[in-house]
């Protein structure tokens, strides 16, 4: 391979870190509460990240997951600082867990290789709801 390929490669493979680290940041940001009053809720952060992994599956994937779990906890600890009266290290505790997700989704991820099934299974679960709606016609009348 020749010095320029490899700058290339280095290059797209950096760029594609950074680009999945800060939207996935970012959308992780965004919260959905699906039951009023509870403090279940989930960020749109892990749903992002696994459809970019499903876009550059190419990149190593353990590095995508600890540079984006770095990204997120950065992200979120800046938020922390900048916007309300906490410490640097109760905000880091809080936000942890996070790096550590992202880090084992990366890992578990690698280990299933999930790609090569995944047109089947996005596939077979659209037969499934398709068959159960036809099926048992829902009245959405009120």
């Amino acid at each position: 391979m020749s010095i320029t390929k490899l700058k290339n490669s280095i290059g797209t493979t950096g760029v594609s870190y950074v680009v999945i680290a800060l939207l996935t940041a970012v959308a992780s940001e965004i919260k959905v509460i699906p039951f009023n009053g509870e403090n279940f809720r989930f960020g749109l952060g892990s749903i992002t990240f696994f459809l970019l992994i499903l876009i550059r599956p190419s990149i190593p994937m353990i590095r995508t997951g600890f540079i984006t779990g770095i990204t997120v906890v950065c992200f979120r600890l800046y938020g922390d600082l900048t916007n309300e009266t906490i410490s640097f290290w109760t905000s880091l505790h809080n936000h942890l867990p996070a790096f550590v997700y992202y880090v084992l989704f990366a890992i578990g991820f690698s280990i299933i290789k999930i790609e090569p099934y995944f047109e089947f299974i996005g596939n077979s679960a659209e037969h499934l709801m398709r068959y159960l709606l036809s099926t048992h016609r829902l009245s959405l009348d009120y």
